[in-house]
């Protein structure tokens, strides 16, 4: 499996953005790597180190393990990406790629160090240093959601969905404005509508990181992973 040259980029940037060097991300587990540097830059350099015959660690500080086969090698960085990229569970991957759960589970941790650590929370979280970048989602999608509604008063159209959204992103986004906390917790039932306001800053930030100058480069490659952290969290 060959990375593109888009993803060498962005496995790069994201490696920058989080200071780590290519050296250390080899001793990396994906769990490590999808805190470090979110979940679609840590396939994207799944997939780059391919090309070199390396992979990442399946524990902390252990070199990484790579199938004999080069058929099952792409099966196992297909799962990654229907893991990481997709956000499927590990049924429909099983069904996706041929083999059971049970296998799903045991590959995405023996060989990526995938799912390791992770729990299910009761609640979503949002740390501290992640609340500015999710505000700013939050507020696009309710600036849109209030668009949606004036455009069916000036058509004289049915406003009940609309009104829905609008009313669900205001109290998103109130929510999301706790005074001096060190972390906010949303209930789960904000997840998918989370999940929706955060991919759509994650396209905007990375097309920013993509064309913005230099110096703006690198924060807007910093947001992209946190919002990509985020939404790793959310979707279980």
């Amino acid at each position: 499996m060959a990375a593109t040259q888009d993803q060498i980029a962005r496995a790069l940037l994201a490696l920058e953005a989080a200071r780590i060097r290519e050296e250390e991300a080899l001793l990396m587990t994906g769990d490590e790597l999808v805190d470090a540097i979110g979940a679609e830059a840590t396939y994207d350099l799944v997939v780059t180190l391919e090309t070199q015959n390396k992979t990442i660690a399946h524990s902390p500080g252990s070199p990484g393990r790579r199938a004999p086969d080069r058929a099952l090698r792409a099966r196992n960085i297909e799962i990654v990406r229907l893991r990481l990229v997709e956000k499927m569970n590990y049924t429909a991957i099983g069904r996706a790629v041929g083999v059971s759960k049970t296998r799903v589970v045991q590959l995405l941790h023996d060989h990526f160090g995938l799912d390791s650590t992770r729990v299910r929370r009761t609640s979503i979280v949002i740390p501290a240093q992640a609340l500015a970048v999710a505000c700013t989602a939050v507020r696009h999608q309710f600036a849109a959601a209030a668009e949606d509604v004036a455009a069916c008063l000036r058509s004289d159209d049915d406003t009940s969905d609309e009104l829905r959204n609008f009313d669900i992103a205001r109290g998103l986004l109130h929510d999301l404005k706790g005074e001096d906390a060190v972390e906010i917790h949303l209930a789960r039932k904000r997840g998918p509508v989370l999940a929706r306001a955060l991919r759509k800053q994650l396209a905007i930030e990375r097309g920013l990181a993509d064309t913005s100058d230099p110096c703006q480069r690198e924060r807007h490659a910093g947001d992209a992973a946190t919002l990509d952290r985020l939404l790793s969290a959310i979707v279980p």
